[in-house]
């Protein structure tokens, strides 16, 4: 189906970016073809599936589009970036922290907060102590999700019952559980 659909219609694009799920060659040479297609929809489309693939082969061409005029074709690319984990997109990444669509601002932050690393960890916490309040509580959010992709996540366990968690035989499970009343 993928191949004889229109290439601008919505099921097309749906399902080469469902596709980016799949790990081959054939699947990552639909993709580059698309890719070099003179449809934005269909670059769009093609971005979502290099960042689904996690196949590295993809970073460079994601890498050239975060400078596209296309504010959808940027907002793709971004998080591309950080699906990929390309570290080396931190640079364009920060500068994409400041683009003039709200979108790719917010993308920016959390495709750093996904690649990681000490420099990502630092422009986060730059964003944090912005004046811009919006911008702050985004990059707020940015820094918990980078806290929950590389930091340490405490989870209280205080409250489980050592005892009821020990793994028990049939027959003792029986043995220990509440006897019944006669007549029962």
């Amino acid at each position: 189906m993928f191949r004889t659909a229109d290439e601008s219609s919505q099921l097309f694009l749906r399902a080469l970016e469902s596709l980016g799920y799949v790990d081959n060659e054939t699947v990552a040479m639909y993709i580059r073809a698309a890719f070099a297609s003179d449809d934005e929809d269909v670059r769009r489309s093609a971005l979502i599936a290099m960042g689904r693939s996690q196949n590295r082969q993809f970073q460079e061409f994601v890498r050239q589009e975060l400078t596209s005029v296309s504010p959808a074709i940027r907002l793709e690319a971004v998080r591309a970036a950080g699906e990929l984990t390309d570290d080396e997109a931190i640079k364009d990444l920060a500068q994409l922290a400041d683009d003039p669509e709200p979108t790719v601002r917010s993308a920016a932050l959390e495709s750093l907060a996904m690649i990681g690393g000490d420099k990502a960890h630092e422009l986060l916490r730059q964003a944090v102590l912005s004046a811009d309040e919006d911008f702050a509580k985004v990059a707020q959010e940015a820094m918990e999700l980078y806290d929950f992709w590389h930091g340490e996540i405490d989870f209280e366990m205080a409250n489980i019952d050592e005892e009821a968690m020990k793994p028990r035989r049939v027959w003792q499970r029986k043995a220990t559980s509440t006897p019944k009343a006669d007549g029962e």
